[in-house]
């Protein structure tokens, strides 16, 4: 046994985890900062993903939730007006944090340090880099279509 590899028991508990009904849907990469989030830590996402790919449990979680499949967007609902709205309703939910995510990312840092310095044998390098990534763009443009809009505007 690799002195970094996981226990029986450690397996168990991941498998039990993704298997709660809150956890039953969603891939190791939603999972994984959900438990930071209440302080808890299992494994990396990586083990996470290694322990339901062994027992068959990884390729069947976000494609079973009953959506009907489309052409255009696999395993997305059909779109509609309606459903569309919902999205803006989330973008501005009162839950988020009002500083921003800074202070969520501090106590998912320190719940990984926490780990570190309680089985350090399992880390080979760095925790987890929770740094925000900063401004995100579903389509980003070329640099010259981004200036000559800023232009327009």
């Amino acid at each position: 046994m690799q002195p970094h590899q996981l226990t029986h028991a450690e397996e168990a508990a991941i498998l039990d985890t993704c298997n709660e009904r809150e956890y039953q849907s969603l891939p190791p990469s939603q999972i994984v900062p959900r438990l930071a989030d209440k302080g808890l830590y299992l494994a990396s996402e990586s083990s996470f993903y290694r322990v339901l790919k062994k027992h068959r449990q990884l390729n069947a979680r976000l494609a079973e939730l009953g959506m009907l499949m489309s052409h255009s967007r696999p395993r997305v609902s059909n779109d509609n007006p309606y459903s569309e709205s919902l999205f803006k309703t989330l973008k501005y939910c009162p839950k988020w944090p009002a500083k921003g995510f800074r202070s969520l990312i501090a106590v998912r840092e320190a719940v990984y340090e926490r780990a570190k310095s309680l089985n350090p044998r399992r880390w080979a390098g760095d925790i987890r880099n929770w740094e925000v990534a900063g401004a995100v763009s579903l389509n980003p443009g070329k640099l010259q279509e981004i200036e000559r809009n800023k232009q327009a505007a």
